[in-house]
């Protein structure tokens, strides 16, 4: 009898005892309210810290994407003039069928020269377009991306020849193709910010006979000028030869800066090409 009282007495103790191992385990899985509030303030901390570097790689990111999509740009400047007995493409195309011309983006793509539309759109910049080229008025506000007309023309009445170019002195780092804003005021998707006048994102005034200049947003928005929107307040652009290059100026209207020369008067069809220097 003393046996089995002795053996019910260790049980109980034994089972008390698992039960406060298992009630002091549960307690050691707590956390008091100050433990809870330090723990988050560590994790803001760090959040503070990663976050501006996840921030800059991600710009470094698009700025690198951007540049790759001025590369295939270029390719397709250099494909037409092979094609087309060295006439330079300008920034529209008349083609039978359309009611309104056909941009450059659009004539790419049709010519198979880029097949994703995406390379006509900037990363970095907020306009929501994809190299679309509809038969409408909004025709050409599906880029980022603008030729550099002074240079190379609007229309085909005033294209010239890759020749006619490559004598001009220092040529080789004339650009071509370049970060620029798109504002449709009817369509704020496709807006690079918000605007009250339209400006389609595909021609960069360079001409001789227009002052425009670089901007950096809305506040210092000029037409047909050079986006300054990528890190260090540059703008991406693509030159004759082919090299991907920062343009920094911002207070010297474009057709005066030697990335945009030479260059000639919007209304010049003369077939000529005198150039301004």
């Amino acid at each position: 009898m003393n046996q089995f009282s002795s053996l019910i007495s260790l049980s109980s103790i034994a089972r008390r005892a698992e039960e406060d191992h298992r009630s002091s385990s549960r307690r050691k899985h707590h956390f008091t309210l100050i433990e809870l509030l330090v723990v988050i303030a560590i994790i803001a901390i760090l959040a503070g810290m990663l976050l501006p570097a996840l921030n800059s790689a991600k710009k470094k990111a698009q700025d690198s994407s951007c540049r790759a999509n001025l590369k295939q740009q270029h390719l397709g400047f250099a494909y037409y003039c092979e094609d087309y007995q060295s006439w330079c493409p300008t920034a529209q195309f008349p083609m039978a069928g359309r009611t309104n011309s056909m941009p450059f983006y659009g004539l790419y793509q049709v010519l198979k020269y880029i097949n994703n539309g995406k390379i006509f759109s900037c990363p970095t910049n907020k306009a929501q377009v994809n190299g679309s080229y509809p038969d409408n008025g909004a025709a050409r506000y599906y880029t980022t991306y603008g030729l550099a007309v002074g240079t190379f023309g609007t229309y085909q009445s005033n294209a010239i020849k890759y020749t006619a170019v490559a004598r001009e002195k220092g040529s080789s780092d004339t650009v071509v193709y370049g970060d620029t804003a798109n504002i449709n005021a009817g369509d704020q998707i496709v807006s690079s910010f918000p605007g009250s006048a339209s400006r389609p994102g595909d021609n960069i005034g360079n001409n001789s006979n227009s002052a425009v200049l670089s901007f950096t947003g809305p506040t210092d928005y000029s037409p047909y000028g050079v986006y300054l929107l990528h890190p260090g307040a540059t703008g991406n652009t693509v030159t004759f030869s082919g090299r991907v290059t920062g343009f920094r100026t911002r207070d010297k209207q474009l057709r005066y800066c030697t990335e945009f020369k030479p260059n000639r008067n919007s209304d010049d069809t003369t077939g000529s090409f005198r150039f301004t220097n």
